[in-house]
């Protein structure tokens, strides 16, 4: 083999090992997750760590004093997650549906770390636990959409149905519609999306962005 091809073949090695150390090794040592723990670094002062820390402790003694109070568990739960510990928040979100497991804060809070512990499916099932004990509330659409999108990669239909479960169920929750047109637009619907954005529209009447939206999507339609 001559010697320049063999020069050729090695610097391609040593790139590639670059890349794997750089990736897997260097670059995502502070995010570690498992099926044991789930850790993501965070940029924090020493200062606000401890100032954290206290938190965390007048959150845990106030649980003890009053293990009913919900608020407790929701303040437990950010305190961790502020911290990049997610398998504690996440626990702090469980106990606080042993409490009352009704309340549609714990699930769509469970969905947003399952999200960062990259356990989608999970996120899933908590995002639709948080739509049946709050249907009314638009951001677990929102959350849903968005994770069934960007990272499930979910079927168009399913994705649709959501949005026109939100809008029905919220009554044309402004955020789900503009969410929902910009989804059309997207995947290159542009009749439909600058009929949404005119729906949009109804309830922001003096939104110029949307009006050029529409007069850009009603070109797009026509070429």
């Amino acid at each position: 083999m001559p010697k320049k091809i063999i020069i050729f073949i090695f610097l391609i090695l040593v790139l590639a090992g670059v890349f794997f150390v750089y990736k897997f090794v260097y670059k995502d040592k502070s995010n570690y997750c498992s099926k044991y723990a789930c850790f993501v670094e965070v940029e924090i002062s020493e200062e606000e760590y401890n100032k954290k820390l206290e938190l965390i402790k007048e959150a845990k003694e106030n649980i003890k004093k009053d293990p009913k109070n919900l608020d407790n568990y929701l303040s437990l739960g950010l305190y961790y997650k502020s911290l990049g510990e997610l398998d504690k928040a996440k626990n702090a979100y469980l106990d606080g549906l042993k409490v009352n497991d009704e309340f549609y804060l714990f699930y769509l809070n469970l969905g947003n770390i399952l999200v960062d512990m990259r356990d989608y499916e999970s996120a899933k099932e908590f995002y639709l636990k948080a739509i049946e004990n709050k249907a009314v509330e638009p951001n677990s659409y929102l959350k849903l959409v968005d994770l069934l999108v960007s990272q499930i990669k979910a079927p168009d239909k399913e994705i649709r149905e959501v949005y026109l479960e939100g809008l029905k169920n919220t009554g044309g929750d402004l955020n789900i519609c503009k969410s929902y047109a910009s989804y059309l637009e997207e995947i290159k619907e542009y009749g439909p999306a600058a009929n949404t954005w005119r729906i949009c529209l109804l309830q922001d009447s003096g939104n110029e962005a949307i009006k050029e939206k529409i007069e850009e999507l009603k070109n797009k339609n026509s070429e």
